[in-house]
Parts: structure tokens; C-alpha cells; sequence
């Protein structure tokens, strides 16, 4: 068949189709669109709840972790609070150094050390 001249191909009338199959494609593409739903939904549901069963387990993972750290954090406050510190003393010498301790030259009105810039003053 040559389809150089394609005149004759026109002289048919339309294809009539029943409207029943018409309706039937509908009904089928209504159905799988349904289908379609239905699985995008329950498949959202279970990566919810497998994110929810994950964050479980890290919140108990993690208040087991904190059980522990308040423990030592315990026995360390119970260990430091056996020890009396009332005998150091703090004080900074004026260029911005802090001493620690007794009996490094320094009183309570300023270190003993003699500075450069309130000499000159």
C-alpha cells in the first residue's frame, strides 16, 4: 500500500467507539490511580514508623549513656568534695597575670614587684 496519495484514505467515515469501553478505560485508570494512593500511603506510613522505632533507639541508647555520665559525674563531685581548697588564693599582679598560690610575693594591696608604668607616673 502506497501512501503517496492519501485521498483515498479519507473517504472512510469515522470509528465509532461503544461508550462502554470508553468508560471501562476510565474505570481502569480510576482503579489503578487508586491503587497507586493506597501504596504511596501505606508505603509513608512505614518509613514513618521505622524512622519513629529508630529514634526510639537512640533515645534509649542515649539516656543509657546519660544513666552513666551522671554516675561518674557523681563520683567525681563525691571525690573533689573529700578535699578542702579554702587554703589557695587568687590574685592577678596588674600586667593581667594571675598567681595562684601563697607566698609568691603578692599581698592584698598588689604584687611586691615593682611596675615600669607607674613608676613613671
Amino acid at each position: 500500500m502506497d501512501c503517496n496519495n492519501c485521498e483515498h484514505h479519507n473517504d472512510k467515515a469515522p470509528v465509532q467507539v461503544p461508550l462502554f469501553a470508553v468508560e471501562g478505560q476510565s474505570y481502569r485508570s480510576n482503579k489503578t490511580m487508586r491503587y497507586m494512593v493506597t501504596i504511596f500511603c501505606v508505603s509513608l506510613l512505614i518509613v514513618a514508623i521505622v524512622i519513629g522505632l529508630c529514634g526510639v533507639v537512640v533515645y534509649r541508647t542515649n539516656r543509657d549513656c546519660l544513666d552513666k555520665v551522671e554516675a561518674i559525674n557523681s563520683y567525681w563531685l563525691d571525690f573533689v568534695s573529700q578535699y578542702d581548697f579554702e587554703g589557695d588564693s587568687y590574685a592577678q599582679d596588674g600586667r593581667g597575670i594571675n598567681i595562684i598560690g601563697d607566698g609568691n610575693g603578692v599581698t592584698d594591696y598588689g604584687p611586691e614587684v615593682s611596675d615600669s608604668a607607674n613608676d613613671e607616673e
